[in-house]
């Protein structure tokens, strides 16, 4: 190549050069640097929590999908809430209760107390006339049941522990002054944390009352409480009598799975609760009940 082509050729490349400067180094996007950070865990999320309750219990007497409550449930089914109620009645240990229940309870009864509906207070056990501001936890009852498996193996000579086996669930009677109104339901959901999970009960509240006049801790008096899943029925035992008594709580009919409100709880045939059934009586009227509720189960 000559000297003049030559040198044409390198003022040539001069001017593309001038014109075409060199293009940067290639980045990422805004839109994919925000999809990466998303999904590298950025961001909030919300987590929805459902409770692993009896199916055939009282605990759910609306939709099961639906966690607000309306002016015909008898119970608000839901989870924890705003915080910590002052003065709910419960101390810093209770014996027996586990300290996770406690503080579940606690923190549980503000929440459902603001789900109730304005002018629905008597379908949760209160009277219209109630301050629900003033409501406060009781002692806790563990709920105990009675497996379809023990009651079958039961003989007339059958002690109540030895049919007894417990559940996660604890139950703190809603007072008012000294009235029982009400229950709330402390459980354990997946991953093992204690929370409420319902509200309701209204005519299991108003037995209570009697009940634990009746048995009275302050003379040394523990009565259990035990729900039969399948026959939709209550009953309860005093140990400190003996281990041969087991007693139905007979609520308004339909009364475990409906709300029963204060009126009529309260035109309800008392019942005299200083008189114990034998455990052997009561079995034999259960069998047969849960039997046929199995078997329609089972179908």
């Amino acid at each position: 190549m000559s000297n003049t082509k030559r040198l044409i050729l390198i003022l040539l490349l001069i001017v593309v050069a001038a014109v075409f400067p060199g293009l940067p180094p290639r980045q990422s996007s805004p839109a994919r640097t925000q999809m990466a950070a998303h999904a590298s865990g950025g961001g909030a999320g919300l987590v929805s929590h459902s409770s692993t309750l009896p199916q055939d219990s009282a605990k759910r007497t609306g939709p099961p999908s639906d966690s607000k409550p309306t002016s015909h449930r008898a119970m608000i089914a839901g989870g924890a809430g705003a915080g910590p109620a002052a003065g709910s009645g419960v101390g810093p240990s209770t014996p027996g209760v586990p300290q996770e229940v406690l503080e579940a309870a606690k923190t549980g009864l503000p929440f459902f107390l603001g789900q109730i509906p304005p002018g629905s207070k008597e379908l949760y056990g209160f009277a219209s006339t109630d301050d629900l501001s003033a409501a406060r936890l009781g002692g806790p009852l563990q709920m105990l049941t009675i497996a379809p498996a023990a009651l079958g193996k039961s003989s007339p000579s059958t002690t109540v522990s030895a049919v007894l086996s417990e559940t996660s669930m604890w139950f703190f009677p809603i007072r008012i002054e000294s009235e029982s109104k009400a229950m709330l339901v402390v459980d354990r959901v997946d991953g093992g944390t204690w929370k409420a999970v319902s509200f309701g009960y209204a005519g299991l509240g108003h037995e209570l009352n009697e009940l634990l006049a009746q048995w009275p801790d302050s003379k040394g008096y523990h009565p259990q409480l035990i729900a039969v899943f399948q026959a939709k029925q209550f009953y309860y035992t005093v140990p400190e009598v003996d281990d041969f008594n087991l007693t139905q709580i007979r609520l308004p009919q339909g009364a475990f799975a409906r709300p029963t409100l204060p009126a009529v709880a309260a035109e309800a045939q008392p019942q005299d609760y200083a008189t114990l059934s034998e455990v052997s009586k009561s079995l034999d009227e259960l069998k047969p009940i849960v039997l046929r509720a199995e078997m329609h189960a089972a179908r």
